[in-house]
């Protein structure tokens, strides 16, 4: 065939349609995904949630081209959970990306074979989502929050910023659920370390301003801060709760010192959201999650908020200085 020939061939196979590109295009299969979430979605996603979506996209997933996340929020109202997760598996989603434990037995209730990968569990085993974190051997996986190991270190970083404190409110945000491995661990820490602990619990946005006013009248040297998804949405509120009261505070959760918290010790959340990406592009290419071992923090950064420290009158001991990884002016 000369080249006049060819290039009248390839005109024809393009004017029909069916051009390399286009029938590339048309050939790439749209996946559907369901992202649940007990805490609000904002218009411009949050560094969380866009970590995740640059995850995907660095897979090769792009939303309107090959991708549809069918998104949920609960609005922090946790009884909305079950029938948003149905909502899901009845639009078809191929899998859930599900963040927070309540989120994962919503979704594992609605279908308890659809693929789920969570982010924000401190522990999957103790929730009975999984068998193991080597091999969950169910239909969930992912990555933890390493919560009831972590909890110590924090409580230990406490001790090291303020020697002579005796009394340590803890706020929690889930009410207990699947948190009792981590209340157990703080506790035998407290009891190693001297510290007193009185436990504060809110099981819904409406309660915090309750829980912080007992807060203020139990007068303790300083506030611990368990995460989990309604400390983290109300992580804001928290740290201006504890500043107006200068009460020094730490949580597990670095964005918290980002807000003006005074200390945290915390594996990098967003970096979770998006290594969570690669989760769901193995199981969109076959893999299953009962065999995809759960993904566990080796790194923690510590940081520590200079400007929180004055305005309370805190002297941050150099020592603890040193050790930071981050040091907010």
């Amino acid at each position: 065939m000369n080249r006049r020939d060819t290039l009248a061939a390839l005109a024809a196979f393009c004017a029909a349609g069916r051009s390399p590109i286009a029938l590339a295009q048309r050939q790439e299969k749209m996946r559907r995904i369901g992202y649940l979430v007990l805490s609000p979605l904002t218009d411009k996603p949050s560094p969380e949630r866009a970590a995740f979506i640059e995850g995907l996209r660095a897979l090769g997933y792009v939303e309107g081209r090959n991708l549809k996340i069918e998104y949920r929020s609960a609005e922090m109202a946790a009884e909305f959970l079950p029938g948003l997760a149905a909502e899901l598996v009845a639009a078809g989603v191929e899998l859930i990306f599900a963040v927070e434990s309540s989120v994962v037995s919503a979704a594992l209730k609605a279908s308890p074979t659809l693929p789920i990968v969570f982010v924000s569990i401190a522990d999957p085993v103790e929730m009975k989502f999984a068998h193991s974190l080597a091999r969950p051997g169910r239909n969930v996986t992912g990555i933890t929050l390493l919560g009831a190991n972590l909890a110590p270190k924090v409580l230990e970083t406490l001790r090291d910023l303020l020697p002579a404190a005796k009394r340590v409110a803890v706020l929690r945000g889930t009410g207990g659920t699947g948190m009792t491995g981590e209340w157990a661990a703080l506790n035998a820490a407290a009891a190693k370390l001297g510290f007193g602990l009185e436990l504060f619990s809110v099981r819904n946005a409406a309660e915090f301003p309750q829980q912080l006013q007992r807060i203020t009248r139990a007068k303790p040297d300083a506030l611990f801060v368990m995460t989990d998804s309604r400390t983290i949405a109300a992580r804001r509120i928290i740290a201006d709760f504890a500043l107006a009261q200068r009460l020094p505070s730490v949580m597990g959760f670095g964005g918290y010192t980002l807000v003006g918290g005074l200390l945290s010790l915390a594996t990098d959340f967003t970096e979770q959201f998006g290594r969570a990406a690669a989760y769901v592009d193995r199981i969109l290419k076959g893999a299953r999650p009962g065999e995809m071992a759960i993904e566990q923090p080796t790194t923690f950064d510590l940081v520590v908020n200079l400007k929180t420290a004055r305005a309370i009158g805190i002297a941050l001991p150099q020592s603890l200085l040193i050790r930071a990884d981050r040091v907010i002016e």
